[in-house]
């Protein structure tokens, strides 16, 4: 029977090392508040753009305090164009500005929440550079529609704030007539983002709810989700009748990519491409000079091929274009 028992624990403890790693969290030191002074914050609704109001007491009189926002940095990691490594991010700070300290050792400040992304945020107020009080704000999410009304085809915007960086609290999944209409994340662009669809019949009011999610999935059941208290948005769209006025269709303005050097291998010679970037469809121009005396020259375009579902990778891919 002793044999039993140990064996049981040497089973326990062999189990115990094997346990998953917990979510991934901004990579930086936590410094301990030992000695700090408490803020105390006054907010009505804590959400992006709106005012809070700070106040200490017994803090060193007549001096000025710069308060701190702690947030986070970071987003989406890609590498060689092609590599999908997840997202990581590093805790850092911002100045929300200098506020005097009065003659008793009192602080009343006032600062707007800015824009940000969703959870607990650290406020510090330092002196001479030192932290001397602390306190901390969860910003929540703030949704807004617009328009509420328009015919068939009319473009719709969904504007989130405060999106979480953290995997559960980072992706909404939008419903329109309780089907899914895509999803909404804002995990590398400080918890800001705006969800575009248009408007479908029949005419009448079509509930458009907005529920959190799990990797662009929503929870139907959100009281028993992991994240239930995180706010769930509903919006009603009234389709009317008539044409809509709205372009029949939409190209989502697109950041300009970097694009490598060209490259030649032919002396003197040179080649010129316009534009470097564009949507399906998009014609582009090809112009050189300089390959006098080379011969026949193949136009060769690349793609990569590949998939992170199969473990296999991506590989490059080359066709003959004329």
């Amino acid at each position: 029977m002793p044999r039993s028992v140990v064996l049981l624990f040497l089973l326990l403890a062999g189990c115990s090392v094997k346990q998953q790693p917990p979510e991934p969290r901004a990579d930086a030191e936590s410094a301990s508040n030992v000695g700090y002074k408490k803020l105390d914050l006054t907010v009505d609704r804590p959400v992006v753009g709106a005012e809070v109001r700070v106040a200490a007491a017994d803090l060193p009189a007549g001096k000025t305090a710069e308060l701190q926002w702690g947030t986070v940095a970071g987003g989406w990691v890609v590498e060689d164009y092609y590599h999908f490594k997840g997202k990581k991010y590093k805790e850092t700070t911002s100045s929300l500005g200098k506020f005097n300290i009065d003659s008793d050792g009192r602080l009343d400040a006032r600062f707007v929440i800015p824009e940000d992304y969703g959870g607990v945020h650290e406020v510090t107020a330092l002196v001479d550079g030192k932290p001397v009080a602390q306190s901390g704000i969860e910003v929540t999410q703030s949704f807004e529609m617009s328009p509420v009304s328009g015919p068939i085809g009319t473009p719709i915007e969904l504007s989130v704030k405060g999106l979480g960086w953290r995997t559960m609290e980072s992706t909404w999944v939008v419903n329109w007539d309780n089907h899914a209409v895509g999803f909404v994340s804002a995990a590398a662009s400080r918890g800001s983002a705006v969800a575009r669809f248009r408007a479908v019949g029949p005419a009448g009011d079509h509930p458009i709810k907005v529920y959190s999610g799990y990797q662009a999935q929503s929870y139907l059941n959100y009281e028993q989700a992991p994240n239930a208290y995180l706010p769930r948005p509903e919006f009603t769209f009234r389709t009317t009748a008539g044409p809509s006025s709205a372009p029949a269709s939409y190209i989502e303005p697109y950041p300009r990519q970097p694009v490598p050097e060209t490259e030649v291998k032919i002396a003197n010679a040179r080649l010129a491409l316009s534009p470097t970037q564009g949507p399906v469809g998009t014609r582009a121009m090809l112009k050189g000079d300089g390959f006098a005396g080379v011969g026949p020259l193949q136009l060769v375009w690349q793609t990569f091929v590949g998939s992170r579902v199969s473990g296999n990778g991506f590989e490059p891919q080359e066709s003959v274009v004329a």
